[in-house]
């Protein structure tokens, strides 16, 4: 009866008795090893069986049958015949008669993907203790705020303490405070070269530094052995003290203070510095300024904070309205923001100006390129005739055709080039993968002999949404470029993973002769190019490229050394439509 039971469950059961050999074996059982019911009926579980296919369970088998207890183990590696690894699980347990034993139950379940499905959520569950710690460090900086009420510099060396934490590595990572020549460090503090830095700044001015060092070395990540998502985090905290900072020079000598302070109620103004005075012109303490009337009563009667920017005198200042908790007043920091402003400003008009420049050059460049192509494609039937009808031309004739030939088929990509700029086609989505697309272009362009190409792919990214064409473009923009980079040879290394923040990094190093600093800025830029040919619309055609799928581009370079360029594209778009 039990054998009808246990051929019709799909975990592997194998029985043995008090002699070690096996007398009963389901279905389940030799889907796992591979063998047939007459390859292990009858055979002896240590010389016949165990040692062949799962050598592994001998010591749960000896436990079992020494305690006569149920045994239990888990993730034990086997290997089908053909090559396919899985984990086992399951238990032995021994069967009684009399009180002596009379077999060892054996049953087992196989988990073809548990070690993936674990290493995964393993992955996750680190990642979400990361985010965990972030929070905690906002979180904590708070409660600093609200305890201290800002009392310096007791502040300071209380957040100190709470960015160690808050970091990947806290039990080996330190911090310091750097501001107007005073240190602030946690106990354990000691400068090395793995450090984390980000500046402190008012809205005028730099304050200081905060700086996390680790104490020992560690694996290498985004920023040597610091995460991206700390990079965010302590870029946050050190604006954010930045903030708390201005604040408390301003209310710590408000009489001395250059900038305008203020209190007030709804109707009156309670106190005004001299440099409040001197702003709107009046020594009555009494008297609420217009301009700021409204937007004062806006913060007492709704119990908000609000900034707001006046102009004042041919100035631009930027008031921050703070009412205080359960009084009927507010206090205001002014602080002159024209200069500010003004480059915002000359900021905006420059971007409007590029982008009247970058449409006018798209119709010139639409313009240019239909008009070239008729000739283009007449010279090119031309050439093609010439080649059919003279049979043996002399060589200097063919030279000529040869190189006419050339010649047209560049100004074709010119024209390419120009239609492209001029009427960007939007990606036609699809699946992709990243390394077939970079291996395609390989298989498909001439790489000069003094070059070696490095591949370092990882065989484990994820299919994307994509548009093929545009991304190949894009990527043998950078890849012709390189080699152009490296006319007396070199290397060019290709580099594809997947980062912490669930993006694709493809990435492409040369050992070419870099980029000058002056040129970096103007890198992306349609129509720069430094080249005796081109007319340099190939990177800014594959930023544009790179940016409708949602990704970036960035480059580093060092003159005489080499230049990397670093695709980032997302691949959250997998889950919408196309899986």
């Amino acid at each position: 009866m039990y054998e009808i039971i246990l051929d019709n469950i799909i975990e592997g059961v194998f029985i043995a008795n008090q002699n070690d050999i096996i007398n009963y074996v389901n279905e389940g059982m030799l889907k796992i090893t591979g063998n047939t019911k007459d390859q292990i009926i009858g055979q002896n579980i240590f010389k016949d069986f165990l040692e062949e296919n799962l050598n592994s369970l001998i010591p749960y088998y000896l436990k079992t049958k020494n305690d006569l207890r149920t045994t239990y183990f888990d993730e034990i590696l086997k290997t089908s015949p053909s090559g396919q690894k899985s984990y086992l699980s399951g238990y032995l347990f021994p069967l009684l008669k009399n009180g002596t034993l009379n077999n060892v139950v054996c049953v087992i379940k196989a988990l073809p993907k548990y070690k993936e499905i674990k290493n995964e959520l393993v992955k996750k569950s680190n990642a979400l203790d990361e985010r965990i710690k972030e929070l905690n460090c906002f979180y904590n900086l708070s409660k600093i705020i609200e305890k201290n009420e800002l009392i310096f510099p007791q502040f300071l060396y209380d957040v100190v303490k709470i960015m160690p934490p808050a970091y990947q590595y806290p039990e080996i990572a330190c911090a310091r405070i750097c501001l107007e020549g005073m240190n602030f460090k946690t106990d354990n503090f000691r400068e090395t070269k793995w450090k984390q830095e980000a500046d402190i700044y008012s809205s005028t001015e730099k304050l200081g530094t905060l700086e996390v060092y680790y104490l020992e070395e560690k694996h290498e990540f985004d920023e040597g052995p610091f995460l991206k998502e700390e990079r965010a985090l302590i870029d946050a905290i050190s604006e954010r003290l930045g903030r708390i900072i201005e604040r408390l020079n301003l209310a710590k000598f408000p009489e001395e203070n250059p900038n305008p302070i203020l209190r007030s109620t709804a109707e009156k103004i309670l106190y005004m510095n001299s440099a409040s005075k001197n702003l709107f012109h009046t020594n009555l303490e009494n008297e609420l300024p217009d301009i700021l009337q409204n937007d004062i009563q806006e913060a007492i009667s709704k119990k908000i904070s609000k900034e707001s920017n006046f102009k004042i005198n041919d100035k631009i200042f930027s008031f921050i309205i703070t009412p205080i908790k359960d009084t009927e007043y507010a206090n205001l920091y002014g602080r002159d923001v024209t200069a500010k402003v003004k480059a915002e400003e000359a900021y905006r008009e420059a971007q409007k100006a590029r982008q009247e420049k970058l449409n006018v050059l798209g119709q010139l460049a639409g313009g240019v390129g239909h008009e070239l192509r008729n000739p283009l494609g007449a010279m090119k039937n031309a050439v093609y005739f010439l080649n059919l009808t003279l049979e043996n031309p002399e060589p200097d004739v063919k030279e000529v055709l040869d190189v006419l030939s050339n010649e047209i088929s560049n100004s074709e990509m010119i024209i390419t080039s120009l239609l492209g700029f001029a009427n960007p086609k939007p990606p036609i989505l699809q699946k992709v993968v990243i390394n077939e697309i970079l291996q395609s272009i390989l298989n498909n362009i001439i790489i000069p002999e003094n070059i070696e190409v490095v591949k370092n792919f990882d065989d484990n990214l994820p299919i994307i949404v994509g548009d093929p064409f545009h991304l190949a473009h894009s990527f043998r923009n950078i890849i012709v470029n390189a080699f152009q980079a490296m006319l007396k040879g070199g290397t060019l290394i290709l580099n594809t993973c997947l980062t912490n923040t669930g993006s694709i990094a493809v990435s492409f190093e040369d050992t070419g002769t870099g980029i000058k600093k002056e040129n970096m800025d103007k890198l992306f830029e349609p129509l720069f190019t430094t080249k005796a040919k081109g007319i340099g619309l190939g990177l800014s055609i594959s930023k544009l490229m790179i940016k409708n799928h949602g990704g970036s581009i960035d480059v580093i370079s060092e003159e005489g050394k080499g230049t990397t360029f670093k695709i980032e594209l997302p691949i959250h778009l997998r889950s919408e439509g196309f899986n």
